[in-house]
């Protein structure tokens, strides 16, 4: 079992762990009534983590507690993947959660995922969200989608294996493997001529 990291969220407590094997997640897991599993099929699992949600950061405090409002999130991701990375969407009570191929969103409070968003089975990278647009960008492998916080897609760019992104204010520069740089609005996803 790994360290854990504590991220107080305004109605919540979100507690992040790294576990050493599949089997220490899943006894995790069955310790909980309420769970989500993301990336059950895994090609190549070698990487597990876990998400426990607590009602209030004094609900984490108090964790002796045998009636405290407690569920979890466990993620099984691949060896060729990048480790998971989550974005907080505290005006929303949700988690965007970025890992193997695919982005999924977890409601805090209906503790289900209301949408994912398949990458068609290129690796997730990052996210960057765009605060003064209310736009997120999901990084993957080949490219970049923008969307909404509710999950709308705004637009898509992919090209090639993306090795350099810089977010400008309204710009978005990319860099690739073979390809030449481009520059993107990240309002409508249009190219910008530099």
């Amino acid at each position: 079992m790994g360290d854990m990291i504590l991220l107080s969220l305004e109605q919540y407590a979100v507690e992040f762990q790294q576990w050493d094997s599949q089997e220490e997640l899943d006894d995790f897991l069955e310790s909980h009534q309420e769970r989500i599993v993301l990336g059950e099929s895994s090609e190549y699992p070698n990487r597990f983590y876990s998400i426990r949600v607590y009602t209030s950061y004094a609900t984490h405090v108090s964790s002796e507690k045998e009636n405290e409002e407690i569920w979890v999130v466990g993620i099984i991701s691949n060896q060729n993947s990048s480790t998971p990375s989550v974005l907080s969407l505290p005006e929303r009570n949700e988690l965007l959660i970025g890992f193997n191929d695919e982005v999924v969103n977890v409601s805090l409070v209906n503790k289900n995922n209301p949408y994912r968003i398949s990458l068609g089975g290129l690796p997730f990278n990052a996210f960057f969200y765009v605060s003064s647009m209310e736009t997120i960008l999901i990084f993957y492998e080949l490219g970049v989608i923008a969307i909404k916080p509710d999950g709308h897609e705004i637009w898509q760019y992919s090209n090639d294996i993306v090795t350099k992104s810089i977010v400008d204010g309204e710009l978005l520069s990319l860099e690739f493997l073979d390809s030449m740089p481009v520059t993107i609005n990240i309002k409508d996803g249009k190219l910008v001529n530099r």
